[in-house]
Order: C-alpha cells, then structure tokens, then sequence
C-alpha cells in the first residue's frame, strides 16, 4: 500500500472507538471503469482497493470533509445538476468521477479519468469550478495540512 492510502488510515482510524475503520477491497473499481469507460489513476485506484470507506460507511474527517465509499462515487452529470464554469472540466465532465465533498456538500472534489494532459487532476467543483491538485497523491497532502487550498 503506498504512504498516501497509509496516510488516510492513520487519520481516519484516529476517529472510530475500535482503532480501525473498515476498508473495501476494491470490487467496484472494474464496475466503475466500465460504468463510464474510463481508466482510474493509479493512486486513486489505491485508495479504492486499500483505503476507501466500505459501502454505506463514508468517513467524515475532521476537516468536515466526507470521504465516499465506492458505491456512492458518481461522474459529474449524475451527481451535479449544476452548470460547471471550467470549459475544460465541462466538456469532459462524464469521465470525472466525485470522490469526497465538504461539509455537506458545499462542494465536491472529482478526479479526471479522462486520458490526456489533464487525466488525474482533481477539480473542485461547486461555485469556482477549478483544478486543485495535479494528482491524487497531493489531493490527499493538501486535504491533511491545508484543505483551504482545496476550496
């Protein structure tokens, strides 16, 4: 398991009275990929295997972020009625995939599963609709040290 899944645990599991959180292993990442033809980045698809909450059981961080079990992962178009002001991020919008969102969803992080230049960025969505991270990796940095930057 890489340090970034390693990383979430250890906070996560500072939350639940048993000092573990139940993980999914993973069998939604090819129900996904074929759901919306896409391919899921590395890390992420870490996450998803190793790391994710478990059906039903999204963690909310102290942060006030939820962290979504893979079941309740969607793309942009069947979670978001709203209309997204980044071109780019719209034009693509069927091939991101909402992950986790912020104090009720105030708003949502998704990661492009998209191939091209912009394939495993993660934009915020939901008022100023822009990249956050380039990757999964400094998602997950940034949501532990400084998750205003994340908004």
């Amino acid at each position: 398991m890489n340090s970034t899944c390693e990383k979430l645990k250890q906070r996560w599991s500072n939350k639940h009275e048993s000092g573990r959180v139940d993980f999914i292993q993973g069998n939604s990442i090819k129900l996904l990929e074929d759901r919306y033809d896409i391919l899921i980045p590395g890390t992420f698809k870490s996450y998803l295997q190793t790391t994710a909450p478990m059906p039903h059981q999204d963690s909310v961080d102290d942060d006030f972020v939820d962290w979504w079990s893979a079941d309740r992962i969607k793309n942009i178009p069947e979670e978001y009625d709203g209309e997204i002001s980044h071109e780019q991020i719209a034009k693509h919008s069927g091939k991101y995939l909402f992950f986790a969102d912020y104090c009720i969803w105030s708003w949502a992080w998704a990661i492009c599963c998209q191939s091209g230049s912009d394939y495993g960025k993660i934009a915020v969505i939901g008022g100023k609709d822009r990249f956050v991270a380039d990757n999964f990796d400094k998602f997950v940095e940034l949501s532990l040290t400084d998750i205003d930057a994340l908004n």
